[in-house]
């Protein structure tokens, strides 16, 4: 008796381990970027099939989507929802992923979707690994319009039976400009090779540390947006304002359809985040 009474106590969900959630997502650029709450990245992690996240243009090969976690999970499967889903005239009024990418690091997972308008369960054999995630549409199923952007609705990542994503999520996935311009990693240091990143995620908390350095205690904080304002709490210094400003420019070679960058400085009284960073390694 004493051991099925032991047996039980370690299977009651609160006191299981719990995976992290996607802690932030970012894409190299969506179509209609005015007006970027309609087809943000953000999109893809709430299992809401009319919500969806579309390329500028046709060429899905120029984007890539990016998301990672506050600590290092194992993804064993993805849920993906293909196309523009709001209806069945936009589902076939855009082009829909059909083979994708999933990077982690050095290591890759290609896989393909059917053209159907539900929820797909991907296997990802074997396992990713990591903290920071890239996805890339490799192939499309093409619309009519040749020149149409190419779209997805959900990409739900799983630990195990765990999903990393949807429901429990959802609260944080509200758009609001300066917030999405923060989220994900930042980088300092020598280009290619950086030093150090600043990373922004959707529970409010921030994390800059030193690249490649797991036994140094990071610098952390609170992050928000109100009034259209962003705040930080940093150690020391307490709640100040932030004023960021969030610089975009092309590639050297200047093309349309080359993955733009940003760069990152603070006004304000940020203490050690008063530099520059940039969003790519």
């Amino acid at each position: 008796m004493r051991s099925w009474l032991a047996c039980a106590v370690l299977l009651v969900p609160g006191m299981l381990h719990a995976s992290p959630l996607v802690g932030w997502i970012r894409a190299t650029g969506q179509l209609e970027a005015e007006t970027p709450a309609r087809y943000t990245p953000l999109h893809l992690l709430d299992a809401v099939s009319t919500t969806v996240w579309c390329t500028r243009g046709a060429d899905a090969l120029s984007e890539a989507v990016g998301f990672g976690f506050t600590e290092p999970v194992k993804i064993t499967r993805l849920l993906v929802t293909t196309g523009n889903d709001t209806s069945e005239e936009s589902f076939h009024a855009f082009s829909r992923a059909r083979k994708l990418l999933l990077r982690s690091g050095e290591t890759s997972v290609t896989f393909s979707v059917e053209d159907r308008r539900e929820p797909q369960a991907v296997p990802i054999e074997p396992p990713l690994s990591g903290r920071s995630f890239t996805l890339e549409v490799l192939d499309a199923f093409t619309a009519e319009d040749p020149l149409a952007a190419v779209c997805l609705a959900d990409v739900i990542p799983y630990a195990g039976l765990t999903a990393l994503a949807g429901p429990p999520l959802r609260k944080s996935l509200g758009f609001q400009p300066a917030r999405a311009d923060l989220l994900g990693p930042w980088y300092s240091g020598p280009d290619g090779t950086p030093d150090r990143s600043l990373t922004f995620f959707l529970d409010g908390s921030w994390r800059y540390a030193p690249e490649g350095a797991a036994k140094v205690k990071p610098l952390s904080g609170k992050w928000g947006v109100g009034s259209g304002q962003v705040w930080l709490t940093v150690p020391g210094l307490g709640k100040v304002d932030a004023r960021p400003k969030v610089n975009r420019r092309p590639d050297a070679a200047g093309a349309a359809k080359t993955k733009p960058f940003a760069t990152l400085t603070f006004d304000g009284s940020v203490g050690e985040l008063k530099q520059s960073f940039r969003d790519r390694r």
